[in-house]
This record gives structure tokens, C-alpha cells and sequence, in this order.
């Protein structure tokens, strides 16, 4: 069933995919074969991977929409500590300029977020402007750096508050001393 269910979907794609007997895949180690029991050949390599990035791709889209309404509502939350309209939480590209006016006073670095490279670094600095903000330990920043969105839901409903940059001017006033 499973064989018929491949090759139809591979059948666009131009190759076949064969079953194999185990006991003749165990006599030749050296036979490409899947743990279901496929026998491939190299030419097929190409498009089998293909088929399974899209499969992947797939669960990983679905997995997105389903947290997005509470990655909104997180962000709503962040934003409502933060002294901002909750409503900006669900304007796209202005809900990340204000995140970024949260975390590093200046919403206009946002447009780095859309230059390769360069959007590795500014969200490294807004993830740590922000745990700043909101007087947040290493290990969440850590999070919030590697895993966003989750973390920004843990930081929207627990019970952190936003400091602004009065962690700033302590360290003025440390300094003036």
C-alpha cells in the first residue's frame, strides 16, 4: 500500500521505486535501502529528498499557523507591559518595528531584519536589549535568542515587568559616583 501510495506521488517526478527482499539486502550491505524497506537507486536520491523537504516543510507550516494566533497574543501581552497599544501587536511589519522600538529604543533597526546576515546580529541585540528591559536572566536570553517565538510566550505571561532603560540610567548614576 505504501509502495502504490509513493509511486503515485512520484510518478510526476519520472523514476520507480521498488520493493527489495530484507534477506537479499542483508547478502548485499552495500544496496542504498530505507528503513521501510525501498531500494533506491542514486539517481533517485535527488528527488526522494526533495519530496521529503516538502513533506517537512508542510508539518513545519501547519506547526507555525497553529502558534501564530498565540504568538500574537504573546506579543500583545509584551507590548501591554511595555507601555504600548495592544492593537500594534497585529499590524505585521509594524508589530516588529515595535518590538524593536521596545528592546533597542530605535524601531527603524527592524529593516535589518530583512538583510541576510545582518539579521543574525540585530535580532542577537535586540534579544538581549530586551532581556535587559525586562531584567530577564543569561539562560532566557539564551532562549529568547534561539527559540523566539516560545520565548516571547513565556516572556508576554509571566509575571516579568518592563524596566525600561532605568536599568541604563543606574549604571549613569553608578558612574557619576
Amino acid at each position: 500500500m505504501f509502495i502504490e501510495i509513493m509511486q503515485r506521488i512520484v510518478d510526476d517526478l519520472s523514476f520507480y521505486i521498488s520493493t527489495i527482499d530484507i534477506g537479499w539486502a542483508f547478502e548485499d550491505l552495500s544496496a542504498p535501502i530505507l528503513p521501510s524497506g525501498i531500494a533506491v537507486t542514486s539517481n533517485e536520491y535527488l528527488s526522494l529528498f526533495i519530496i521529503l523537504l516538502f513533506l517537512i516543510l508542510n508539518y513545519i507550516t501547519i506547526v507555525y499557523f497553529v502558534l501564530l494566533p498565540f504568538i500574537i497574543l504573546a506579543r500583545f501581552k509584551v507590548f501591554k507591559k511595555a507601555n504600548e497599544k495592544g492593537y500594534k501587536s497585529f499590524i505585521p511589519f509594524y508589530s516588529r518595528y515595535i518590538l524593536y522600538k521596545i528592546g533597542m529604543d530605535n524601531g527603524w533597526y527592524f529593516i535589518f531584519s530583512f538583510i541576510p546576515i545582518a539579521n543574525i546580529i540585530v535580532h542577537i541585540l535586540m534579544c538581549l536589549k530586551l532581556s535587559e528591559k525586562f531584567d530577564l536572566n543569561k539562560a532566557f536570553t539564551i532562549g529568547l535568542i534561539l527559540l523566539f517565538p516560545l520565548f516571547l510566550m513565556i516572556l508576554g505571561f509571566n509575571k516579568s515587568t518592563y524596566m525600561g532603560n532605568t536599568l541604563y540610567d543606574k549604571e549613569i548614576v553608578n558612574l557619576d559616583k
